[in-house]
C-alpha cells in the first residue's frame, strides 16, 4: 500500500490541500498500514476499513 501514498499525495497537492492537512492524512496512512501490513491495495476488500474502524 505504500507506493498508493505517492499517488494520493499528488492529487491532493494538484486539489491545493495544505501541507499540515497532508502530514495529517499520512499520519492515518501509517497507521493504517502498520493494522494491514504493507499489502497490495487489491487484497483489501469493502470490509477491511470497517474491521480497522472498529478496531479503532
Amino acid at each position: 500500500m505504500t507506493d498508493v501514498w505517492g499517488l494520493y499525495k499528488a492529487d491532493k497537492q494538484i486539489q491545493g490541500y495544505s501541507q499540515q492537512t497532508l502530514k495529517a492524512y499520512y499520519v492515518q496512512f501509517n497507521l493504517l498500514v502498520n493494522s494491514f501490513g504493507n499489502i497490495s491495495i487489491q487484497e483489501l476488500s469493502t470490509n477491511s476499513p470497517k474491521v480497522y474502524l472498529g478496531k479503532a
